[in-house]
């Protein structure tokens, strides 16, 4: 921990920013957060995406301060063939970095591999050769993300391929693919409230298929108990909808199990009318 903190800079970036938009382009973020490792001549050592628990978290940052588990200790280690996994370990870490090639390239490597793949592997190749055919030609890999979220046997590999495609639609603002998307998960993730709660709010930040995405929100919010965050997308369609009353009640109750949250507070000035510019 004492070379942590001798060895360590850390430096936050808002990617709303115009600074922020330039670094997220230039070290092709995939997601929000991102947390870039780079060594002292500002060479990239690795990267944590998302929101993992600290101890998972501390645990890459750690590995990749002695240089374990980084894409270069991947490399020195693969290549022969020899063991598929860590090939596909290799292929992850380029996709995580964008580098379609890269990851086709080495997708290639692990399922030419001498000896035999453990199970699901296959899966997880074709989920990065997917991901990386979106950046290399769109439709095609529109269609191969499709083919494994349709799959009825793909477990976290649908789901997976699921997110990458819906943020692909997102950002190309795409919304009736988006629409379908989500409609077609429904059938299998209908009594999932994380899912309901994700179909409800990305249709009200859209500001479209509103009374869907009520209906949405309202079984999120009986599945989950009433959970504060679920109460605050419910709240937010009823908001799109012109339902402020609704939408003032709703929140109130997230509030009162979570007093202190300041985003829930904001939510309600926004919601009685302080905040009335900012709605579409």
């Amino acid at each position: 921990m004492e070379r942590l903190s001798k060895e360590t800079v850390l430096f936050h970036v808002n990617t709303d920013t115009p600074e922020g938009k330039k670094l997220r382009a230039e070290y092709r973020l995939r997601g929000i957060p991102t947390v870039v490792l780079l060594d002292g001549k500002g060479r990239e050592l690795d990267r944590v995406i998302g929101y993992e628990n600290r101890s998972d978290w501390m645990r890459t940052y750690l590995a990749a301060l002695y240089g374990v588990d980084t894409l270069d200790d991947f490399l020195a280690r693969a290549g022969d063939g020899a063991d598929p996994e860590l090939d596909a370990k290799v292929a992850r870490k380029y996709l995580d970095r964008q580098e379609a090639a890269k990851v086709v390239e080495w997708v290639a490597k692990a399922r030419g591999a001498k000896d035999g793949k453990p199970k699901g592997l296959d899966r997880e190749l074709a989920l990065m050769d997917a991901q990386a055919a979106l950046l290399l030609d769109p439709e095609k890999g529109q269609k191969a993300l499709t083919a494994l979220i349709a799959d009825p046997k793909g477990g976290s590999t649908g789901d997976e391929a699921f997110d990458t495609l819906s943020r692909y639609y997102k950002k190309s603002g795409k919304d009736r693919e988006l629409a379908a998307l989500y409609d077609g998960r429904m059938a299998r993730k209908g009594n999932d409230a994380s899912f309901l709660n994700d179909y409800a709010w990305t249709f009200a930040e859209k500001g479209i298929n509103l009374p869907r995405a009520l209906a949405a929100a309202q079984k999120a919010a009986r599945l989950s108990k009433e959970e504060p965050g679920v109460l605050d997308t419910l709240a937010e369609v009823y908001f799109k909808m012109g339902k402020r009353a609704e939408a003032l009640a709703t929140i109130e109750k997230a509030i009162a199990m979570q007093p202190e949250d300041k985003y829930f507070q904001e939510q309600r000035e926004k919601f009685a009318g302080d905040g009335q510019k900012k709605a579409p």
